[in-house]
């Protein structure tokens, strides 16, 4: 079985392996280069130097030439260049060249061709680069540059390739090796912490330095998804907690009930009567359930596909015109103000569920004989915002928040029917509608505002 210490091992070899090489052949690349760039530059200087003499030559009178060239040989101490006129049958007019070189007429540039020198005692042949030019009059000039220097130049190339390739070498290797290590450790540390978060240990994270590199990056990046996967997972676990804690009342209950009434039931209505109520019972129990997936299934955004042009005037008179007998009866006044026409993109069922939800909780929380007033207006960013205000008391600032966490009723709202779910379902819509919904104090200090705050332009 291959163990973890083992995998880092051969993963370092292979990164240091694979950096090592890379590294090298960098640096024979690099040698390379310098080594031609030498020999390159040394052919152009001479190949320039031959150039120009051809030029002067070219430009001299016929009879200036020999003595030209008679100067120039004398002035070269060290015997490097090789100089000469011909006639246009290959005699020998003036230089120290016995013979025209094998140079095809007319050829650019300068070759390496075999020379036979008359100043050097005891050579008959030489190499060097030449160039032949033709003259106006008819005559060849040759020039050419002895390559020992051009030699010398290379081998002090090589030598310095030579001297300096073990060393980058060597470097190549260490740092190969030790940037291979260092990223061995670095997974060693993403990989210790996966396990021991799989063993259980869900506050682990990943260390993140002062340094602003990648791997920091990745670090900071890996260390928020695993906060927000524990939020979730404490969410999670809050929820069933909620869920187990809500529906053990009601099945508690229901229970009880049952049991009585099946031991007091002596008749068909008593039966009848005990059965209406186990089904109520039922019907919260699956009204809980259902606004709990219901919530789950907005704020997993499933519902963006059917998001469609919504007239939100619309939305808001059906509202007021459904919930207007609902007001009526409990002696209320409901109006509505909506001024400004306007569509956004939305889903048309869950905005008005969202608004049905900030109605019935006005009306219901509301003081008697009160009125609730739902608004469609613009606010100061010209995007178009719903209101619902009633006479109610307002909500104290450090509650204003917790209202919409699932399950949380306020000290009034134990004494009506409910789950605590429907500010919940209403912030679940607005998340997926990016809308900002808040409660907020009335100007006039009598009662409380919920608000719905879009973040689109009316189309």
């Amino acid at each position: 079985m291959t163990t973890p210490r083992r995998i880092r091992r051969i993963t370092i070899l292979r990164w240091g392996s694979g950096l090592v090489c890379l590294l090298v052949l960098q640096s024979l690349v690099t040698a390379g280069a310098f080594w031609y760039r030498v020999g390159n530059q040394e052919r152009g200087q001479i190949h320039a130097e031959l150039h120009n003499r051809c030029t002067t030559l070219a430009k001299l009178a016929p009879s200036a030439r020999r003595s030209w060239i008679a100067d120039t040989l004398v002035a070269d101490i060290h015997r490097q260049n090789f100089l000469a006129l011909f006639d246009a049958g290959g005699r020998v007019l003036a230089g120290n060249l016995a013979r025209v070189p094998d140079l095809a007429a007319g050829t650019r540039g300068s070759r390496i061709v075999t020379l036979q020198p008359t100043n050097l005692p005891g050579v008959t042949v030489d190499k060097a680069r030449a160039m032949r030019c033709a003259m106006p009059d008819g005559t060849i000039v040759v020039a050419g540059v002895d390559l020992d220097h051009f030699n010398s130049a290379l081998r002090s190339a090589e030598q310095a390739v030579l001297v300096t390739l073990p060393i980058a070498f060597l470097l190549a290797i260490l740092v190969g090796g030790g940037v291979a290590a260092q990223a061995g450790r670095r997974l060693d540390t993403v990989r210790i912490l996966s396990e021991k978060i799989v063993a259980g240990e869900f506050g682990r994270r990943l260390p993140v330095g002062r340094r602003s590199d990648s791997f920091q990056m990745l670090c900071g990046h890996i260390n928020t998804m695993l906060d927000r996967i524990e939020t979730l997972m404490h969410e999670v676990r809050g929820v069933g907690d909620d869920i187990a804690h809500e529906l053990r009342t009601p099945l508690t209950r229901l229970r009880a009930r049952v049991e009585r009434q099946m031991a007091t039931a002596r008749s068909a209505d008593d039966f009848e009567h005990a059965a209406d109520t186990v089904l109520k019972e039922i019907s919260q129990a699956e009204g809980l359930v259902s606004a709990l997936l219901r919530i789950r299934e907005i704020e997993h955004h499933r519902k963006r596909f059917s998001f469609q042009d919504v007239a939100l005037e619309k939305i808001a008179g059906d509202v007021v015109e459904l919930y207007q007998p609902v007001a009526e009866n409990a002696g209320k006044r409901l109006i509505l103000t909506a001024k400004p026409r306007c569509r956004v993109r939305g889903d048309p069922d869950l905005l008005m569920e969202a608004l049905s939800n900030l109605v019935d909780n006005a009306l219901k929380f509301g003081p008697a004989a009160s009125t609730v007033e739902v608004t469609l207006e613009f606010a100061a960013n010209h995007c178009p915002r719903f209101t619902v205000a009633d006479r109610g008391d307002a909500i104290a600032v450090e509650d204003r928040t917790r209202v919409f966490q699932r399950f949380y009723r306020g000290p009034t709202a134990l004494q009506q029917p409910g789950s605590g779910l429907g500010l919940s379902l209403v912030k679940a819509i607005a998340e997926l509608h990016d809308i900002d919904v808040f409660f907020e104090a009335r100007d006039d200090a009598a009662g409380k505002l919920a608000v719905l705050q879009l973040t689109q332009t009316c189309k």
